[in-house]
């Protein structure tokens, strides 16, 4: 009977998977973080469009789900290759109540 390891099976690694603590957004605001990576259009059990984002706060690494469209849309635009950097997090409200993030 053969091992399954002697089959040379290559496993692909989800993008999303991002093998870590989850956390919640609240846990990196006003902190400095390194951004490693991030996962796009993920479905959860919240809804779908979801984005993932693989962080550390120095040696430990988490993630974080998030659906907000500021940080998504930020994200969104840095190119593959200037992943990992570091940025700080902050909530900030405007006029009407709401909340928003910005990278600093």
């Amino acid at each position: 009977m053969k091992r399954f390891e002697d089959l040379h099976v290559v496993i692909p690694e989800k993008e999303d998977m991002f093998v870590c603590k989850k956390n919640s957004v609240l846990s990196v605001l006003n902190r400095e973080i390194t951004i490693l990576g991030i996962a796009k259009n993920v479905k959860t059990q919240y809804g779908e469009n979801r984005m993932v984002v693989h962080y550390s706060v120095g040696d430990k690494d988490a993630k974080f789900v998030t659906n907000a469209e500021t940080i998504k849309e930020v994200l969104l635009n840095v190119r593959k290759e200037d992943f990992p950097f570091t940025t700080t997090i902050s909530c900030k409200q405007d006029t009407d109540g709401k909340r928003y993030y910005e990278f600093g």
